[in-house]
């Protein structure tokens, strides 16, 4: 009994024992990591995509633009506020991303009906990717250029 006590309380000391310093805290990314983390992947995939060639083609590509750029700006949404930035700017920057998601979705339906969808492909412009550099969000920038390529 009293040599299992031994070993019980050696054991204890042993796992308690050694360095004194507490372990190091790893800092959690910053909300611009974060949102710059969604926009290099959404940048990724929109520089995979083939250039269409035909109207039907555009509109597919449009369609997978759109889905791209709404799982970005919806990963960035989730994020809620930038705690060290300009809180304002970065609902502006949402609210573009959403003028690009209306853009695209034109651009895809003119394509589609046979209409002018290089007249709509016009309107897409990359302000999105300007509030982006505003705001230090340089991934997020490049994926602005990368949606805004347009046929």
């Amino acid at each position: 009994m009293v040599f299992g006590l031994v070993v019980i309380v050696l054991g204890i000391w042993m796992l308690t024992s050694g360095d004194d310093d507490p372990p190091a805290v790893v800092a959690a990314p910053s909300w611009s990591e974060r949102a710059n983390a969604f926009c290099r992947d959404g940048t990724e995939e929109a520089t995979a995509l083939i250039p269409p060639s035909t109207p039907h083609q555009i509109s597919g590509d449009a369609v997978d633009r759109i889905e791209i750029l709404a799982r970005v700006r919806d990963g960035i949404y989730t994020l809620g506020s930038p705690e060290d930035g300009d809180q304002a700017l970065a609902a502006a920057y949402l609210e573009q991303l959403g003028a690009d998601l209306d853009k695209l979705s034109a651009i895809a339906e003119a394509a589609r009906t046979g209409g002018d969808y290089q007249g709509a492909a016009a309107q897409l412009d990359e302000s999105a990717g300007a509030t982006a550099d505003r705001l230090g969000l340089s991934d997020c920038a490049a994926l602005s250029q990368a949606i805004a390529r347009t046929p």
